[in-house]
């Protein structure tokens, strides 16, 4: 029931756009980054400009436990929230007791006279509503609002005009909180000064009380230093990060233990999310600060391939499908200014705006602000119709049930029985011949172009276009579906049959939901619900004859031929992000083009991807293949690098024993034996880059081998 009432006072406040734009608390499309880049960037700007930040970072105390019930009511009441909603939530918020429980032993109750109940999925809705009027009241200055954590900033060149201002707009928070039952923890609220120059001294009071005015600050997760050197979220990173490479290293050896896909999985989730938060702000640290965070990226890479230290990053990067950390930032920041952009009224659009201050000659190639980082990409890439999610115009409890049926997915495949299929398919399209049968396909070629198509036997009706290109298969079909339902409601009066091979389209109408194509999934329910008679959707394989499917087939494969787009859908944020991931896989293939090391790893793998190259179940034999691909093993030529063998020559033949001599070059060796005889066996050149890529020969390796690699 919280459930059902939050959903619907969440859809009532975000159309009528009563939340205050500057929230970015428990709201879909926001999140802590949109202040953190805000906050970062200004002191940047400034920073590089002779100029000054003043920052308060305030702390409500006990916000959702001391907030104000009565409060609360009369400001809902302002907003026009009445009724049976208004009563519900008055309802749920009185009469509230809690107890604590120690071991068997209940404490007595004690009747909560404020606050909102923590846990409930409604109270952090309503406590947005109650803290929403307050950035009304700061006109001269920067306010950030994520739920209860807040900060006030001003930028310019003369620190007492700043501090001034910010002294006012502390005097207007402090009044707010009298008024409506909030206090601010001074012990926790702390102001801090950002910039280069020396004379930084301030005074700041709250409730005549002077504030703690320090040279730095944590702020949604980052410690923001006076000088934005990021050499204290740095040190904070790194120290969260240790413990986590200890854990990984804790389940596994170089002969027993997790394999290297789990490893990489505690990395991802453990490791690598930390040193991602916030990535787009502290990117702008100097290069020796952010190549620390590149040590805990090589030593988790190392744990989890088996490697030894002196293995190429390059080569354990591309060996594990983890792209560089630079390439990371890099890859993040465009997705961000690419959501900036598609976002109407996004609170943190200035960021992606040019600025005077951009001009300054003080700025390094790796402190630049996000406009001119973004300005390559942007320049190359048209982002103007991507759209990001949108509010449905129709409320999602006023849509109209879907009729879906896919029950022929359960008869198999196409390829294992096709005449089967095919009867199963005639006698389902039988049974709905009371109503008017329309056929949907779409088709894509190599290189990205599109196109939708539909048609009506009945009514002799066809039509094709050819969309926007780079768009997925899955829109396509979408749109196939939606073009067909606007001719359906400007035609017909009667219930209507689509049938779609796109059985994931299907899927997304019966549920709702779309993380590919939201509004255009939206738009789909929205015609559907305003049909007056019925509309069924009806899965039916491809290419098994049916000649409605055939049609509509080659009429879409028709149409992706035309020299020009007929119908520009633009893209989505989810395919603008494929766009960005092509852009920077790009990037990396070039950097692993021209890299001066691994050379010996990129003979086996020439392409980079975000792909693990290999993994086994057995953690040896992982390990040992994973060093002979990467070139770093216990063979002579290597074990002569690190000062652990006189010459590096092979025993046997007396020439330098790397990976390619040892498996290729040495026939007396008993495991270059095995190998070349294997692939003469199943006829293969023998080249390292074959050998060490075909799991057959690993397993002969693994059996002939007579020493610890």
């Amino acid at each position: 029931m919280e459930k059902l009432v939050t959903n619907r006072l969440s859809y009532f406040v975000e159309k009528n756009n009563i939340l205050n734009n500057i929230q970015c608390g428990f709201r879909k499309g926001r999140s802590t980054i949109d202040h953190i880049i805000r906050l970062q960037d200004a002191i940047n700007k400034y920073n590089n400009n002779k100029g000054y930040t003043v920052g308060v970072f305030i702390d409500f105390q006990s916000a959702f436990d001391m907030m104000w019930r009565t409060g609360l009511l009369i400001k809902l009441r302002k907003l026009g929230i009445t009724g049976n909603i208004f009563s519900f939530i008055k309802n749920f918020l009185t009469d509230r007791s809690i107890q604590v429980k120690v071991g068997n032993n209940l404490s007595d109750k004690y009747i909560l006279d404020n606050g909102t109940a923590q846990g409930s999925i409604i109270s952090p809705l309503l406590f947005l509503i109650m803290i929403n009027d307050l950035p009304d009241l700061l006109h001269n200055v920067e306010t950030s609002l994520f739920a209860d954590d807040s900060c006030v900033f001003k930028t310019g060149k003369s620190l007492p005009f700043i501090t001034k201002t910010i002294q006012e707009s502390l005097n207007k928070i402090a009044d707010w909180c009298d008024q409506w039952g909030f206090k601010i923890s001074l012990d926790k609220t702390v102001a801090v000064v950002f910039s280069h120059r020396v004379n930084t001294t301030i005074k700041l009071t709250i409730n005549n009380q002077q504030l703690k005015v320090d040279t730095k600050a944590k702020f949604l997760g980052l410690v923001f230093d006076s000088k934005l050197t990021w050499n204290d979220h740095v040190k904070y990173v790194q120290e969260k990060c240790k413990k986590r490479l200890n854990l990984m290293r804790a389940v596994a050896g170089n002969t027993w233990g997790a394999n290297k896909k789990a490893l990489l999985t505690i990395y991802r989730s453990l490791i690598r999310s930390i040193i991602d938060y916030g990535a787009i702000a502290y990117n702008s640290a100097s290069d020796s600060v952010k190549n620390r965070l590149n040590v805990i990226q090589h030593k988790a890479l190392r744990i989890a391939c088996g490697a030894f230290c002196s293995t190429a990053v390059s080569a354990l990067q591309v060996e594990t499908g983890e792209m560089p950390l630079a390439l990371r930032r890099s890859q993040q920041e465009i997705k961000y200014a690419v959501k900036i952009k598609a976002t109407i009224n996004h609170p943190a659009k200035s960021v992606t705006e040019f600025h005077w201050t951009a001009l300054s000659k003080k700025f390094k190639p790796y402190n630049h602000p996000l406009h001119t980082k973004m300005q390559e990409y942007f320049d190359n890439n048209n982002c103007d119709t991507v759209s990001a999610p949108a509010l449905p115009v129709t409320p999602p409890w006023h849509l109209k049930a879907c009729n879906v049926d896919t029950s022929l997915i359960k008869f198999g495949s196409k390829h294992e029985n096709p005449e089967q299929l095919r009867n199963l398919s005639l006698e389902k399209i039988e049974n709905y011949n009371n109503s008017v049968h329309i056929y949907t396909d779409a088709s894509k070629t190599t290189d990205n172009k599109t196109s939708a198509a539909f048609c009506v036997p009945k009514l002799q009706v066809e039509h094709s276009s050819r969309l926007t290109d780079r768009i997925t298969i899955f829109a396509a079909e979408l749109t196939a579906i939606k073009l067909a339902l606007i001719w359906v409601i400007n035609t017909l009066h009667e219930d209507v049959t689509i049938f779609s091979d796109s059985y994931s389209s299907l899927q997304a109408i019966a549920s709702g939901k779309s993380t590919c194509r939201p509004n255009l999934l939206n738009e789909i329910l929205a015609i559907i619900t305003r049909y007056n008679q019925t509309v069924t959707f009806v899965w039916v394989p491809s290419h098994i004859g049916i000649k409605g499917n055939e049609l509509a087939d080659r009429l879409a494969a028709l149409s992706v031929t035309h020299s020009d787009i007929d119908l520009n859908i633009g893209l989505e944020l989810t395919e603008a992000y494929s766009t960005v991931d092509s852009y920077i896989t790009g990037k990396w293939q070039h950097k692993w083009d021209h890299e001066t090391t691994g050379f010996h790893y990129r003979i086996i793998e020439k392409s980079v991807s975000t792909t693990i190259k290999f993994y086994h179940s057995s953690r040896h034999k992982e390990v040992i293949i994973t060093r002979l691909r990467l070139g770093k093993c216990r063979l002579n030529a290597y074990l002569h690098q690190i000062g652990k063998h006189p010459d590096g020559l092979c025993d046997i033949c007396s020439k330098m024993e790397t990976v390619t001599h040892f498996l290729t070059e040495c026939p007396t060796n008993k495991t270059c034996a095995a190998v070349l005889a294997a692939c003469n066996n199943l006829k293969i050149t023998p080249t390292i880059d074959v050998i060490l890529s075909d799991s057959r020969l690993h397993d002969i390796i693994m059996s002939s081998l007579h020493r610890n690699l």
